[in-house]
């Protein structure tokens, strides 16, 4: 349960770091890419479940996150 606390935390921090970094014209470009990173990460947490759940390709989606 903790480690699904953390990778929760660690997207919503890339998010929130992220819109912070987009007003910022100096760092907009940052911004832009760690929200597109979070956006990224969370599609692939999504697309684990059901793959899970199915036991079809278990931990394929994982090994690619963690890269």
């Amino acid at each position: 349960m903790s480690s699904v606390i953390g990778f929760v935390a660690a997207v919503a921090s890339m998010l929130l770091l992220g819109s912070l970094l987009r007003e910022i014209p100096r760092w907009r470009h940052l911004g832009e890419i760690a929200q597109l990173t979070a956006l990224v990460v969370i599609a692939l947490g999504m697309l684990e479940l059901p793959l899970s759940l199915t036991n079809h390709w278990v931990g394929l989606v994982e090994r690619i996150q963690v890269l």
